[in-house]
């Protein structure tokens, strides 16, 4: 006989986690099924994927009342790297517009990169990444930047 509940398995399953059966116990739990009345119904074939199914919809509500938020809501993520925004690039336009022409210069054959803020200084072919707005990095991120840039 089996511990664990439906919604336990179905939990199980939800992580990925192989929840075995004997096909014994299987049997037992599909004949002792009672519809609304009370009497006993024969088992249906989908019976078994109704129940998970269901399972796996409990679950999900567990998890949404939980964390108070629904999957969708978990899901979204704020992106890693924002683009700078006009009014940035025109408060530091002397410097992007320097980056630039060196990019111009180092690379020809590309296109001006995207400048964006993310979490760490990285240049890569096709987006200079700063982890703060152009005017608040210092003298040794400045020239780890023009390094980078040189050497990518």
């Amino acid at each position: 006989m089996s511990h664990l509940t439906q919604a336990q398995i179905a939990a199980l399953q939800q992580m990925g986690i192989c929840v075995w059966i004997n096909a014994d116990e299987r049997v037992l739990t599909e004949t002792t099924t009672k519809d609304s009345s009370g009497t006993a119904k024969p088992p249906s074939p989908a019976s078994p994927k109704t129940d998970s199914t269901g399972s796996i919809n409990r679950v999900s509500q567990l998890r949404e009342s939980l964390t108070g938020k629904t999957p969708a809501q978990s899901e979204s993520v704020e992106p890693a790297v924002i683009p700078l925004t006009q009014k940035q690039r025109s408060q530091h336009t002397k410097f992007i517009d320097d980056v630039d022409q060196a990019w111009a210069l180092c690379y020809p054959e590309k296109s001006s990169p995207q400048w964006v803020i993310g979490k760490v200084l990285r240049v890569t072919e096709t987006t200079i990444e700063l982890p703060c707005e152009p005017g608040q990095l210092t003298a040794t991120q400045k020239a780890a930047l023009w390094e980078k840039l040189w050497r990518q």
